[in-house]
């Protein structure tokens, strides 16, 4: 008797657990399928992102060109053109701070500097001015690639390795910048 009490209790056991592991096991799954999938879908309005506001800033120095030309036809064509890429930026910023709400102070700066070559409202207009716009701009759009890279990389995203692959490649940046001035400082020394 004692032998079929352990042997009904041990297939119940065996049942209860495998029905629990199995339900675990799904959730997990299900759990990383649901956080793939997000990945996937910020990957994408990233790259819409970074697309419209590489346009918008192309766009931008054609604009700002003309006008530093005074060129009239050639702003009108320009200006056309800007108000279609500036349009682009509106969707996929804002389905990107909807979905990735910690990137937020790193869009808005992005898409601040690239709004920011625009002088519209401005009369004294120089090739410097354009310059130092579209630096800052560049700039920001790096530091939003940067840290979209390094939060999806803390979120698991990317080949295993990245993280180090992306450190060797800032630390040989730094490097080659401090070699640069170096040799610079070298120079007029």
């Amino acid at each position: 008797m004692w032998q079929t009490v352990i042997t009904v209790v041990a297939a119940l056991f065996g049942t209860i657990s495998g029905t629990v592991l199995g339900s675990v096991l799904k959730t997990r799954a299900d759990t990383a399928a649901r956080v793939h999938e997000w990945q996937v879908s910020i990957v994408g309005i990233f790259g819409d992102l970074m697309s419209a506001l590489s346009s918008h800033y192309a766009a931008m120095w054609d604009l700002e060109a003309a006008r530093i030309r005074d060129d009239q036809d050639e702003i009108d064509v320009a200006l056309a053109a800007s108000l279609v890429t500036r349009d682009a930026i509106t969707r996929p910023r804002t389905q990107l701070v909807v979905l990735a709400p910690q990137l937020l102070p790193e869009i808005n700066q992005a898409v601040a500097a690239v709004y920011a070559m625009d002088t519209a409202l401005e009369t004294a207009r120089t090739t410097e001015q354009l310059t130092v716009r579209r630096l800052a701009a560049k700039a920001a759009l790096e530091v939003l690639e940067t840290t979209t890279a390094a939060v999806m990389n803390g979120l698991g995203a990317g080949l295993p390795g990245a993280d180090r692959l992306a450190r060797r490649h800032a630390t040989a940046g730094a490097d080659s910048a401090a070699g640069g001035r170096k040799r610079r400082g070298g120079e007029h020394s």
